[in-house]
């Protein structure tokens, strides 16, 4: 496939690339500040586009653009930026022998998503270091880890959800080899690899796309982290499209999160995600499975209809984390609002995927979701805290910090067991107890503004009762903090939390392939408490079907006198009624 952004490795030399409609000259400064440095013009092409073959230039050749005759710029689609977003892009060769080769990837049923930072999982914060815990993580028997953003970003640390550069991946976290090396040695284990990608808008610091091609943009409509894109221009789709492509292609990754994706115009969506499942079937091996996952609170179930046979579209769902975050601590301001009473809510996500499929939101003051409901649990990936549940928190709490344990291990055992999609958040398995910070490197006016930005955003937190304190985003100690302390795993709380969630993923990786993946064959008994009786049936017509009792209130609650078969308990039992704060499961036989 030919990339229309981003620069080509040829056997004699490199095409240089780049969209600049409008420019009145574009050119390329080869080995700048060096006595090997050249101003070269480059050749306007159809479209807006400018493209030049340098026969001497190479893997590690550095280079700027120029915009009619002003400032040196790296390449908006630069391949690697060694020196950060201000610094000259590079050349590099993403050629890569993969050992791994006959990997195809995994089907949604097999999925245990682990979200990962490269930056805190590890006191390394590096590709490297988590290749030192691959072994951990399958152990634990862990299928995908989801890796957020690793698009080159401003500073020396970020979230990395204000990437500027999508084709580069962040040189602090290692070279690109390591990446793939990374991706690689998952693949041997078994471990499926998903990469988080933004493409709702670009960060507000080192945007080299706004002074090479501004018309990519469009201030008059700004989204809510930048100027908006011109989605109707076709180079912008076409950015993406490669975007998406890339990622698969060279660095090997199974499945791309798409950030905010309800950040993007409505009308734009369809044919946003169409193009990106398109372009990634037809330029991949016949056989690979690859799997699109949405972030969104919109339940606009039409974009998961995008799915084929080979890319799966899947929507996190917000309503599920929401409603069991509601649930275990009783908080209902802001977002949660609209889940009370959580068991009600919950008995909705568990039952039929979504809880929101065209109702009225009063927090959002507006109808969510559409009217048609999910039909197999393949579209529906479940979760009760990421990085967001933490991180937009004043003091970063994770759930461990906010309820009682019996109670998280319970509800941690519902979602593990339920069909749906399962996404636990870095250090959960361990019921960590460091918080998860946002953290930033911006500029000092900049950071300050976001600093006090965010202070407003902390809706759960009573700054004039509290005498808490918490790290700036900007302060070193909001990105020490987050980093997981894995001497933890040595103490007795986190070592039995480790075991809980081994033995539930055992269960979970055995049970999971005999369940019907169709959310029809599902069926629900449950009152407005937070009591749960749920009969999944088997794949098989005649099979043995499963009983999923989860009990997260207080008293007993009372279950038929034959259950079937004890397969798990996330707390031990006598008799025919469970325990509260207790999720359990049994096979029916017929």
């Amino acid at each position: 496939m030919n990339y229309q952004f981003g620069p080509q490795l040829l056997e004699d030399g490199v095409c240089f690339r780049a969209w600049a409609p409008g420019a009145e000259a574009l050119d390329l400064i080869l080995e700048p500040n060096t006595d090997q440095s050249r101003h070269i013009s480059m050749n306007p092409t159809a479209d807006g586009f400018y493209e030049i073959h340098v026969p001497e230039a190479g893997v590690g050749t550095r280079y700027f653009f120029s915009r009619n005759d002003g400032p040196w710029i790296p390449d908006p689609a630069s391949h690697f930026q060694p020196d950060g977003v201000h610094g000259a892009s590079q050349v590099i060769d993403l050629n890569y022998a993969w050992t791994a080769s006959s990997w195809q990837g995994l089907l949604p049923e097999q999925l245990i998503i682990y979200e990962l930072h490269v930056g805190t999982y590890t006191p390394e914060g590096s590709y490297q270091g988590v290749s030192q815990k691959l072994d951990f993580l399958a152990e634990l028997g862990i299928t995908a880890i989801e890796i957020m953003p690793l698009a080159t970003f401003p500073g020396k640390y970020n979230w990395g959800y204000d990437g500027v550069f999508h084709f580069a991946p962040f040189a602090g976290y290692g070279p690109p080899a390591e990446l793939q090396t990374l991706v690689d040695q998952c693949h041997q284990r078994g471990i499926a690899v998903i990469i988080d990608i933004v493409t709702n808008h670009f960060g507000p610091e080192g945007n080299a796309m706004w002074s090479v091609a501004p018309d990519f943009f469009n201030p008059d409509k700004p989204s809510a982290w930048s100027d908006g894109l011109r989605w109707e221009v076709e180079p912008v789709l076409r950015y993406f499209d490669e975007v998406a492509l890339y990622w698969v292609h060279h660095y090997g990754m199974d499945g791309i999160r798409f950030d905010a994706f309800h950040a993007i115009p409505k009308h734009v969506r369809h044919l946003h995600l169409k193009r990106m499942v398109d372009i990634v079937e037809e330029h991949t091996s016949p056989n690979r499975q690859i799997f699109y996952l949405l972030e969104s609170p919109d339940n606009q179930m039409s974009l998961l209809q995008n799915s084929t046979s080979r890319v799966q579209v899947s929507q996190f769902n917000f309503d599920f984390g929401r409603a069991a975050h509601a649930l275990v601590t009783g908080e209902n301001q802001a977002y949660y609002y609209d889940y009370h009473p959580p068991a009600a809510e919950l008995t909705k996500c568990l039952n039929q995927g979504f809880s929101f499929c065209g109702r009225f939101s009063t927090y959002r003051n507006r109808v969510v979701g559409e009217t048609n409901k999910p039909t197999n649990w393949d579209t529906i990936t479940n979760f009760i805290q990421n990085h967001d549940s933490s991180g937009n928190r004043y003091l970063g709490q994770r759930l461990d910090d906010l309820t009682d344990p019996e109670l998280l291990r319970a509800m941690n055992a519902l979602m593990m067991l339920h069909p749906g999609i399962p996404s636990l958040f870095m250090g959960q398995e361990w019921s960590a107890s460091t918080p998860f910070y946002f953290f930033t490197d911006f500029p000092e006016e900049l950071g300050h503004n976001v600093q006090e930005g965010r202070k407003k955003l902390f809706y759960e937190h009573d700054f004039s009762a509290s005498t808490e304190q918490a790290p700036g985003c900007q302060e070193q100690e909001a990105f020490d903090d987050s980093v997981l302390h894995w001497d933890e795993l040595q103490h007795g709380k986190h070592q039995r939390f480790l075991q809980f969630f081994k033995e539930l993923i055992t269960v979970r990786q055995q049970v999971i392939p005999q369940m019907s993946r169709q959310i029809s064959d599902l069926q629900m008994t449950s009152s407005d408490s937070a009591q749960y009786q749920i009969t999944i049936a088997s794949k098989q017509a005649g099979e043995a079907s499963f009983f999923l009792a989860a009990n997260l209130e207080q008293e007993v609650m009372k279950i038929p006198d034959s259950p079937g078969d004890l397969i798990y308990t996330s707390r031990p039992f006598n008799g025919n009624g469970i325990p509260g704060r207790t999720t359990a499961l049994f096979r029916q036989s017929h």
